[in-house]
């Protein structure tokens, strides 16, 4: 049995078998599509629940500990799935500043814009609190390091590719064993540009490009590599919640967490089923990370002093607001169409990345 979806004039096809079939794990396919709107999920829910307690001054412990121990998965899924998507697109000879002015448009446009907006917000919400507009462009600022930090991943893969287009797995190698030994080096701590950050993310870009360019090898062996992949993440998943129970915290430099975060996420690529409405969420992932905690904000402050209703309004506003901006977007005010990545014309529609 198939599944077909029609997303901006192209047709996707998704096996509902196992997640990694030679048609169901590809750009734009249902499957990635459900894993990005599963990452949306996890980063909106965390975003939204943190606000509401902080305007409430309400505690609920067993929904922070969750978000906690989903910390190392929410952002590097995203990672992941970045590279996977990239794996399938990689630079060519010839082609690596075409590429970088690509990702100038689709993350450091965005960025840009995004920045003015929130340091205006911010500036006019607490005058006192707000650092000058340089600080925010050269440290990283609310949710918009990852763009920054996707940039240079980018370029790295760019020039690594680039230069030596016949050995792509060989690339992804050695860039994934680099990129460990940054994870857990003082290299992370840097701020500016969020470079510290870039190393955060490379490993799990990494392995989406790895698990892309090892696609065959995974699919023919899928069966052992789950079954080993499902106890691991147990056992990690295990060591994190047993961790934040008892007290203590889970930290981006721990090679423990890094290894479940590693495990977790390629056990999803490999077992996540194709979900329709998901998918539809995960076709607006990138709108949807750009503006979701402005209309976070917004849905919790004037949404009655009720916890549980002030989760439903951001929630809902988080998830549907990015959405209708990037239709309005697209399909009405396109010479917008820079502040969410894209070059658009007359009559542009949604379209999968």
């Amino acid at each position: 049995m198939t599944t077909v979806s029609e997303t901006g004039g192209e047709r996707y096809r998704a096996s509902a078998g196992p997640a990694l079939t030679a048609s169901g794990a590809w750009p734009g396919s249902l499957r990635l599509n459900s894993l990005r709107g599963l990452a949306c999920l996890l980063l909106v829910g965390f975003h939204v629940t943190e606000a509401a307690l902080a305007r409430l001054s309400a505690d609920m412990p067993w929904i922070m500990v969750f978000h906690e121990v989903m910390e190392p998965i929410r952002m590097p899924l995203f990672s992941f799935l970045s590279g996977f998507i990239y794996a399938f697109r990689p630079v060519v000879p010839g082609s690596v500043l075409a590429f970088e002015k690509k990702k100038v448009r689709r993350l450091l446009v965005p960025f840009l814009c995004l920045t003015v907006l929130l340091f205006a917000l911010k500036t006019l919400a607490d005058p006192q609190g707000a650092q000058s507009f340089s600080h925010y462009l050269l440290h990283p600022f609310s949710h918009l390091w990852f763009l920054q930090a996707l940039f240079f991943v980018f370029l790295v893969y760019a020039v690594v590719d680039g230069a030596f287009p016949r050995s792509p797995v060989r690339n992804v190698a050695l860039i994934l064993a680099g990129s460990l030994a940054l994870f857990l080096s003082p290299f992370r701590d840097i701020p500016v540009l969020s470079i510290g950050d870039a190393a955060y993310i490379l490993p799990f870009f990494s392995l989406g490009v790895l698990a892309c360019r090892i696609r065959p090898w995974l699919e023919a062996n899928a069966a052992a590599v789950t079954t080993v992949l499902a106890v691991a993440a147990a056992l990690f998943l295990a060591y994190a919640f047993n961790l934040t129970l008892g007290g203590g915290e889970i930290t981006k430099h721990d090679p423990v967490i890094l290894g479940m975060s590693l495990t977790c996420i390629l056990l999803l690529l490999m077992i996540f089923p194709t979900v329709g409405w998901l998918a539809w969420i995960g076709v607006y992932s990138f709108s949807i990370y750009l503006f979701h905690t402005i209309f976070t904000e917004v849905a919790v402050r004037v949404s009655p002093d009720n916890l549980w209703v002030s989760l439903t309004a951001g929630f809902v506003a988080a998830i549907v607001g990015p959405i209708v901006a990037e239709i309005v977007i697209t399909r009405w005010l396109p010479v917008f169409g820079f502040v969410i990545g894209k070059r658009l014309g007359p009559g542009s529609r949604p379209a999968a990345d």
